[in-house]
């Protein structure tokens, strides 16, 4: 996708460029692949990744220190949420180079978060297994990235020094509302889709719009800053990750502000992300992007050159997991096999399939690059 971005612009990406962009690919890839395994976990009984304590459960995960914890730390959604910041910055570039207005670059960004939020609400609720029917139950990450895409569009505009005040005075301060406000017993859907969940909410949106528009305002910034100095591109990662692996240290240390859940320091909350988490996993993710770019010959060997397939196709990749697992599931429910052993099955068995799936699909949308696909 993001070589594409270079292509489509007219551009033909240097070799310092392919391998920045190939790094970017991977992580995101990778992502998909951590999203994967922690959801096959869903219809197979008496196992649960869940490391999270989160506001929309009110009890934190049992039993306490579980032995798949371990597996439950490998996660991809913090991952998800930077790399989408860094596409948008370099969608923006590359159509910039194409000759578009910058009007015609926030209309596409605004239709296209229309199109995640419409898609969230109308094809992935639909689901097969166990039971056939329609249950909004995916906790809206599509819709809050969709959200966070309408605002970024416009807020794009600010020079990068604005951006960096107001996303960090916006993660401070949703922090700080965290801090100060005890668990809610009450429904207020504003403040489920802006700040925070309650369990008695109706509807499942574990991903709120404030703390995560401040990651993926983290990976916009990271990209914008790195197409005007492409060649910090290590010292920069590297500088990100070591700042954030700092902050998580000194924060789980003293365990107070930025942590909602004090009892273990790998037992973060999710839902909301208290900071201990959000820089847990911005540590992993540009440690993630260093490594690959310092060790940049492994990006065309197998398994990363794979992977980063489906870094380019993680839009399609996300929609699809949901079924495969329904189909797996279902095919592996009459077997009798450790819930661990089925959870690796289920995610083995399904990723082949969506490999085939998305390397289709990528094909159709380079076929037809004009289409209404270009948004998804």
């Amino acid at each position: 996708m993001y070589q594409q971005a270079y292509a489509s612009a007219g551009q033909e990406p240097t070799e310092k460029q392919t391998e920045r962009l190939g790094a970017i690919d991977i992580v995101r890839g990778l992502a998909m692949i951590f999203m994967l395994l922690n959801h096959a976990t869903w219809h197979v009984p008496g196992i649960s990744f869940r490391v999270n304590f989160g506001w929309d459960v009110p009890f934190p995960p049992l039993p306490f220190l579980n032995p798949y914890m371990w597996v439950g730390l490998i996660q991809g959604t913090p991952l998800f949420f930077i790399m989408a910041g860094f596409a948008v910055s370099l969608f923006e570039y590359s159509q910039r180079r194409k000759g578009w207005t910058e009007w015609q670059i926030t209309r596409f960004l605004l239709i296209r978060g229309g199109v995640l939020i419409a898609v969230d609400s109308l094809v992935l609720p639909w689901q097969f297994y166990p039971q056939p029917g329609y249950e909004a139950n995916v906790y809206f990450v599509l819709t809050c990235i969709g959200i966070c895409l309408w605002f970024v569009a416009f807020m794009r505009l600010l020079p990068l020094r604005y951006l960096l005040i107001i996303a960090s005075s916006l993660l401070l301060g949703v922090q700080i509302i965290y801090e100060s406000v005890t668990l809610p017993l009450d429904v207020n859907l504003l403040r489920t889709i802006f700040l925070y969940m309650s369990p008695l909410d109706p509807i499942n949106f574990g991903f709120p719009v404030l703390p995560w528009l401040c990651v993926i305002l983290m990976g916009y910034m990271t990209m914008r800053y790195l197409h005007a100095n492409p060649q910090q591109f290590t010292r920069v990662t590297f500088a990100i990750a070591l700042a954030a692996g700092c902050i998580w240290l000194v924060i789980s240390d003293v365990n107070q502000f930025g942590v909602l859940f004090p009892l273990h320091p790998l037992l973060m909350t999710k839902h909301p992300p208290s900071l201990a988490y959000l820089t847990f996993y911005t540590t992993v993710a540009y440690l993630l992007l260093h490594l690959l770019h310092v060790y940049r010959s492994v990006q065309e060997r197998f398994p990363f050159n794979r992977i980063a397939r489906l870094g380019q196709t993680a839009f399609i990749f996300y929609i699809l997991h949901f079924y495969a697992i329904d189909l797996f599931s279902a095919l592996l429910e009459p077997l009798e096999m450790h819930p661990f052993v089925a959870v690796l099955l289920i995610t083995a068995l399904s990723l082949p399939l969506l490999y085939v799936l998305c390397t289709r699909y990528r094909l159709i949308r380079k076929a037809y690059p004009n289409s209404f696909l270009k948004y998804l």
